[in-house]
């Protein structure tokens, strides 16, 4: 049972990685703008 959980765990990390890489990039294009002003 742990083994599945592990499973449908990786799936959704899977399925949301690029979601993670456009919040990543959103953050460092306002971190840039911050720090320009």
């Amino acid at each position: 049972m742990g083994r599945t959980e592990r499973l449908d765990r990786s799936d959704y990390v899977i399925e949301n990685s690029g979601d993670m890489v456009a919040l990543g990039v959103a953050i460092k294009e306002l971190w840039d703008r911050r720090v320009a002003i």
